[in-house]
């Protein structure tokens, strides 16, 4: 993750957001909601999108944080004060967003291409042009060891990861079904969202400040855009997604914290791309 982030500075610098997306002056949500549609604006349908047979947990991961953490970066720069931090806070900020954020867009981009059959057949995507069905699809765990034992293990812990991101994230998403604006407002809910050493309080201090800005539009959308006046049940359910989200990443980090500390996977020393939170 550290060199294909190391990659992305280029994009701190030379992209600009279209002028759709710079001069939208209502608020910031809806600068989000617009950057989220031009991120999305290839994803193709259920009838039109591919079928992986086979993943290849590493190298094909490694191919996937590559392409949309590019995607990312670009849609993070329609918050007002991206281009002001500094080029190490643009690192941290995607090194500690992309990977939830990326799960939490692909979870709710999954219910709205499958619909129920996201839950009950087990179809998630992972690209605008890639999807997976969990029933049939064949993993390839790519440890130096392969034995018989580290192979189902790695392949029990995607199952069991996948699973709960379905049951505890896209079905509540699918009795939501969110707009595009309720999208963005969730994703928002996990940009830098909690503390560690390496971070520093500046940096949470100025997303903490930008989730109490997309609330305060969130109230304007509903009240003056919709015309709903109360709407505090709609928003708890989506923060309880939000939880549930940080929850399974929080849980998935520890578990990769155990595995990187006694090489459960066996990953060979000449793999340096190794990174499987």
């Amino acid at each position: 993750m550290d060199k294909i982030i190391s990659d992305l500075k280029y994009l701190f610098v030379e992209y600009t957001p279209p002028k759709m997306i710079s001069q939208c002056s209502i608020n910031q949500l809806q600068r989000l909601t617009q950057a989220l549609v031009l991120y999305r604006q290839n994803q193709q349908s259920s009838n039109q999108i591919k079928f992986c047979d086979t993943i290849n947990a590493f190298t094909d991961g490694k191919s996937h944080y590559q392409r949309r953490s590019e995607k990312f970066s670009k849609w993070v720069k329609s918050v007002d004060f991206f281009d002001n931090l500094t080029d190490e806070q643009k690192i941290d900020t995607v090194k500690m967003s992309f990977t939830v954020f990326d799960r939490l867009e692909r979870a709710q981009m999954s219910v709205k291409v499958f619909g129920e059959s996201c839950i009950t057949e087990k179809k998630t995507t992972l690209s605008s042009y890639c999807a997976v069905d969990w029933r049939t699809v064949n993993i390839n765990p790519e440890t130096a060891m392969n034995t018989e034992l580290a192979n189902n293990y790695i392949k029990t812990e995607f199952h069991a990861h996948v699973n709960s991101i379905l049951d505890d994230v896209c079905k509540p998403l699918y009795e939501l079904q969110l707009s595009d604006t309720e999208t963005a407002f969730i994703l928002a809910q996990v940009l830098v969202y909690y503390r560690n050493e390496k971070v520093t309080p500046e940096l949470v201090k100025k997303f903490d400040e930008l989730r109490e800005v997309v609330i305060a539009d969130l109230h304007y959308h509903y009240t003056k855009e919709c015309g709903m006046e109360v709407y505090t049940n709609r928003l708890l359910k989506m923060m309880n997604v939000v939880n549930s989200m940080k929850k399974i990443q929080a849980d998935r980090v520890r578990k990769s914290e155990l595995i990187r500390i006694f090489n459960i996977y066996k990953v060979s020393e000449k793999r340096t791309d190794f990174n499987c939170s």
